[in-house]
């Protein structure tokens, strides 16, 4: 799976393998910038047994949550969601059952601090999948069991600006090819996070990376200035560029769920 990452400028991520039966086969890792690796935590032997990645993901909290794809410790089906902390202590949250709740994929966390996420059925596209809820308790409810109507899972899902679940799914649907949907959770709109940006400074035009978290449209002021445009590639990213009268200081950006300045201060050249 695509590595993460995250605000104290280091990569992390999931090794996994078939060959789960291999002991350390399938860990957590943090990788620098200089590129100097650290294995944080072993996963379970077999944690991923199907092909599937599954997901993985830094809460608000710090820790890291995943999913796996491979036979659970409670031997009720396919699968697991769990922590690890920072300092590789590994937990398990949920162990999924069989049928539409085996074998999940995407998740997140969402902006009421819940996990919210996708399965697919373990036999396949018939049994369809299911959309679901899941607290850090390991309290699991089904929001949505996804049918030929809607589309067959595996299923790709996220939280738009507006504070619904967005996905797509990879089968049925109107047209038999997937489909697009939304999912009303009665969710809020996620506030934004400008955790970083590149470069550090430049003048008039430069465009600038910002990274953080929910910044889809998002509006971004240079120290007070608007920029001159803004386009995202995703919640995690928004490019800026630098306007004629810009001046030293924070950037500011505003998105439907609120407003967020870096601590750092990009300087005008």
């Amino acid at each position: 799976m695509s590595p993460i990452y995250e605000s104290d400028g280091n990569y992390y991520g999931v090794s996994w393998a078939y060959e789960g039966s291999l002991a350390g086969s399938s860990y957590v890792f943090q990788v620098t910038p200089a590129g100097a690796f650290t294995k944080i935590a072993d996963l379970p032997n077999e944690s991923f047994t199907t092909g599937n990645p599954g997901s993985f993901f830094q809460a608000d909290d710090g820790n890291f949550y995943g999913t796996t794809s491979g036979a659970n410790p409670a031997g009720t089906g396919i699968g697991t969601f769990y922590e690890v902390t920072p300092s590789g202590q590994y937990t398990l949250i949920y162990s999924f059952g069989k049928h539409a709740s085996s074998t999940p994929g995407k998740a997140l966390q969402a902006s009421d601090g819940n996990f919210y996420g996708v399965t697919q059925g373990s036999a396949g596209p018939t049994s369809y999948g299911e959309i679901f809820q899941l607290t850090k308790t390991g309290q699991y409810t089904v929001l949505y069991q996804t049918n030929s109507k809607s589309g067959f899972c595996p299923c790709w899902i996220m939280q738009g600006s507006d504070g619904q679940l967005w996905g797509t799914t990879d089968a049925g649907g109107p047209g038999g090819g997937g489909a697009i949907f939304a999912l009303d959770a009665g969710l809020p709109k996620a506030a934004p996070q400008a955790l970083s940006f590149a470069p550090k400074e430049g003048g008039s035009g430069t465009k600038v990376r910002i990274w953080g978290y929910n910044l889809l449209a998002a509006l971004v002021q240079f120290n007070g200035m608007a920029a001159t445009s803004v386009y995202n590639a995703g919640p995690n990213y928004a490019w800026a560029t630098v306007p004629a009268e810009a001046s030293t200081g924070p950037i500011t950006v505003t998105a439907p769920g609120g407003t967020s300045t870096t601590a750092a201060t990009f300087t005008v050249k």
